[in-house]
């Protein structure tokens, strides 16, 4: 965040807004309530498909995710943003992933439960 976007700029200032926008980002898309809903369950012994898992995000988030994985654990999910506006105060609009795309097997994802 540009602090010269600030009209009267208090020191730090953009730290706190810097983390109010990540709370309010993170509160539009509940990733385990998108994977309950659509079937996968946290579950050591369970292994699911890369497309059942991205399908069940991306139809929460209106557009398709980046998944990584870890020695066949699911790790991350990444979620897309353009943003109208500034940063601060801009409406976060979703979009299509940048880069290279999901680094997970088509198959034998584990999903584990949260610890």
């Amino acid at each position: 965040m540009e602090v010269a976007c600030y009209s009267q700029y208090s020191d730090q200032e953009e730290v706190a807004d810097y983390f109010q926008v990540a709370v309010d980002l993170f509160k539009q898309v509940d990733t385990y309530q998108a994977l309950k809903d659509a079937g996968p369950v946290p579950d050591s012994s369970m292994a699911y498909d890369l497309s059942e898992i991205q399908d069940a995000i991306s139809a929460e988030h209106s557009q398709e995710v980046t998944l990584k994985w870890e020695r066949g654990k699911l790790k991350e999910v990444w979620y897309f943003w353009n943003v109208r506006g500034n940063v601060q105060t801009g409406e976060w609009v979703s979009t299509s992933p940048a880069g290279s795309g999901s680094s997970c097997p088509r198959a034998g994802i584990t999903y584990l439960p949260k610890l």
